[in-house]
């Protein structure tokens, strides 16, 4: 931190004593019922205690700051809701008769008692469902069709509504694996062409092409660079001579911008946020460019924004704390549309907009739409958006077991249940072994971002905290957590705010990350860092020929040195012994079609094949870990003599999963009598450093699938059918 110039010092003290006592109180008390109000929130949305919560809000609501007694009021009035009880309409009421003034509060209370900016006539629809939708187009301005990618083939396809028939627009010939195919798509305003990204795997190149409606065998290249790594065509422009889009270069910058249909050139309008935007979408009147960005570098909300065509004025549309994206706008211009969480669940907002300015303050349309990705609007005003349905309910189970027997020794006992966390998984077991930490959130939001390391002391089950490693980074990956060998910290593959990938370690006090090592320009994402046991090196694969060759690489912390150990096709997975002799890892022998177990030695030496398991996959599905035999290491023996495999065969309803005693020293892998029930070969049984317990996810499938659904009716300058 910089240090502050005396004389600088002195004169914020003189301002700062210039300032009216009332003032000061009064900052203190608005901040003072901010906080308040996330406890409140937190309470309700987290712990689940909605009556603790309306205990909160009750106290906010009975301080002088009227903004936020209104807002506490909906939000009581709200948990009122949920616990069905008829309290809420008369704190509805009470909103409306005495706090006119604070407009978004009365706006929520109005549209909650069935009046004001909410139509009654408002419909939603599922249109399409299925496990094999793609939701990744656009619906046509009629109405009529539906653009996806038929990921049997890689086509770019349509979805016709009405008939519920399909056709592809291209033809590729491609079965089995696909490594060429159209992905995001957006249907000009004619209803004549689509725009879409097509991307080639084998050389990580990507293209702007334009198809037509009709079938198009010789699709028209529009843009193609090799600097870009990926298109996302948004939307096109009233009059079809731009499609606007999100490029994505090869140095993992982005940029928002028009490619002009006449001649294929690209017009960048601005530089954004490595994360880029959701979605964009133009103006009725064509003049402006709607979109979402990430509020700052150091946090995963989003606001709205609003960009001339010509790039030279851009207005924050929508500024508020939380997650806002772009929906699209109502077919007459007047109402700039967006989703956000800002009243504790997902609803779709109107902002009034006029002149390329906001015009009033958002309306509520409708509560609860969900994390909806948007599809498009009809040029009558019905709204198209996809969610995704089903999750995988889940708890961790404890129970005793004799490792050199291998049997469980004791009945299973769940994991202490928190009722608003409904997926617990990757239970990890500390190395000093006072703690199992484990992966946890609510259903439907199982992004690394939103999940929740809970901290348990392994004696008495209680909580010790709760880490938000998303609040710390933009992307973690959940499967390669791991402890530190002190137990004071965990190391997992991330990307920071800023855009950094590689290897993070996390304080298991705090939550705060702090880069270990960073890929470089050039390099592929290193992945399964993991430290030796005495913490003085830490490994990583990274793939060295793309969908093909990986190696284990050697970082020596204390001097920075580094050196590749090793390399294999498709290995994945790394698992110290606990004496820091071994590593074991997985790999794929093409040749046979077969998953295997290798032994590396740490001192040097040639890789020992420990097991083998034909895959029972299709040759093409080799790279798919959701597709045939997998294997992965559950834990070491504390002896480092032995580890225990995991064998799992995933199916459509229940998985088939098998425990293996792999003996290190030559002697025959020995099954045991263990069952289990998990789909996830990440997601693998952890035993505790004494070796006398485990712990272990059980989990109930329910198939996740893509809806496609349309909103009707709510516009009410509309209030028209599709």
């Amino acid at each position: 931190m910089k240090k502050i110039n005396a004389v600088v010092f002195l004169a914020m003290m003189a301002v700062l004593a210039a300032l009216p006592l009332t003032f000061l109180a009064q900052a203190q008390n608005n901040n003072r019922a901010e906080v308040q109000f996330q406890a409140a929130q937190h309470k309700a949305f987290v712990d689940g205690d909605l009556k603790g919560a309306i205990e909160q809000y009750k106290q906010i609501a009975s301080g002088r700051d009227r903004a936020m007694a209104a807002k506490a009021l909906v939000a009581m009035a709200e948990c009122y809701e949920k616990l069905g009880d008829g309290e809420s309409r008369t704190i509805y009421e009470r909103v409306l008769r005495e706090y006119g003034e604070q407009k978004e509060a009365v706006t929520l209370a109005r549209a909650k008692l069935g009046g004001g900016a909410q139509p009654r006539r408002q419909t939603n629809t599922l249109v399409l469902s299925g496990p094999n939708v793609d939701s990744g187009g656009r619906v046509s301005p009629d109405g009529r069709y539906l653009s996806y990618t038929d990921w049997d083939s890689g086509d770019l396809a349509l979805h016709e509504i009405a008939t519920g028939t399909d056709r592809r627009l291209t033809d590729t010939g491609q079965k089995g694996t696909v490594t060429v195919y159209a992905e995001g798509s957006a249907i000009s305003r004619d209803g004549k062409q689509v725009a879409y990204n097509w991307y080639d795997e084998n050389t990580n190149k990507a293209e702007l092409r334009l198809a037509s409606l009709s079938g198009d065998p010789n699709p028209r290249r529009l843009y193609d660079n090799p600097d870009i790594a990926w298109f996302t065509p948004y939307d096109w422009s009233p009059d079809g001579k731009w499609v606007a889009v999100d490029v994505t270069r090869k140095d993992r910058t982005r940029q928002i911008g028009l490619v002009s249909v006449q001649d294929g050139s690209l017009h960048v309008l601005k530089s954004v946020d490595w994360r880029g935007a959701v979605s964009v979408f133009f103006s009725p009147d064509g003049n402006y460019l709607g979109y979402d960005l990430p509020e700052s570098d150091t946090s995963q909300e989003r606001d709205v924004f609003v960009l001339a065509i010509d790039g030279t004025r851009e207005t924050p549309a929508i500024v508020h704390r939380g997650q806002d994206f772009m929906m699209g706008w109502s077919p007459d211009g007047k109402r700039l549309l967006f989703r956000s969480d800002r009243t504790g669940s997902m609803g779709l907002w109107g902002l009034p907009f006029a002149d390329g300015k906001p015009q009033g303050v958002p309306e509520l349309i409708k509560a609860d739409i969900g994390p909806a990705g948007p599809l498009g609007l009809t040029s009558s005003g019905a709204l198209y958006y996809a969610i995704t349905t089903g999750d995988f309910p889940s708890n961790i189970q404890l129970a005793s077991i004799d490792f050199d027997a291998g049997k469980i020794i004791s009945s299973a006992t769940d994991v202490l249940p928190q009722e608003y966390l409904k997926f617990k998984v990757l239970p990890l077991w500390s190395p000093d072994g006072k703690y199992l930490a484990y992966a946890s959130g609510p259903l439907g939001r199982r992004g690394p971002w939103s999940a929740i390391f809970v901290i348990r002391s392994a004696e008495t089950g209680q909580v010790v905290r709760e880490l938000q490693v998303g609040q710390k980074l933009s992307y973690f990956s959940t499967i390669g957590f791991s402890w530190a060998p002190d137990s004071r910290s965990f190391l997992t593959q991330g990307i920071d705010f800023k855009g950094r990938s590689g290897a993070f370690e996390v304080d298991a006090q705090t939550g705060d990350a702090s880069p270990i090592r960073l890929d470089q320009p050039g390099e592929s994402s290193l992945s399964y860092p993991t430290w030796s046991p005495d913490g003085k090196s830490l490994y990583f694969l990274r793939e060295i020929s793309r969908g093909n060759v990986s190696a284990l690489f050697h970082l020596d912390l204390a001097s920075g040195k580094e050196r590749e150990v090793f390399r294999r096709a498709w290995l994945s997975g790394l698992d110290f012994s606990p004496d820091g002799q071994s590593i074991v890892t997985r790999s794929v022998d093409r040749s046979t079609n077969s998953r295997i177990l290798l032994l590396i030695p740490v001192a040097g030496g040639e890789p020992r094949e420990l097991m083998r398991e034909a895959s029972e996959a299709a040759p093409g599905a080799l790279t798919n870990g959701n597709r045939g035999q997998w294997l992965a290491v559950a834990h070491w023996a504390p002896d480092s003599g032995s580890f225990l495999a995991y064998k799992i065969r995933p199916a459509a309803d229940r998985p088939n999963s098998e425990v293996w005693r792999i003996p290190i020293g030559g002697d025959e892998p020995r099954k045991l009598d263990v069952k289990l029930n998990s789909f996830n070969i990440n997601d693998r049984p952890r035993v505790h450093p004494d070796g006398r317990r485990i712990a272990y996810t059980v989990a109930e499938r329910v198939p996740r699938t893509n809806e496609v659904w349309v909103l009707e009716n709510f516009l009410p300058a509309l209030n028209a059918k599709k």
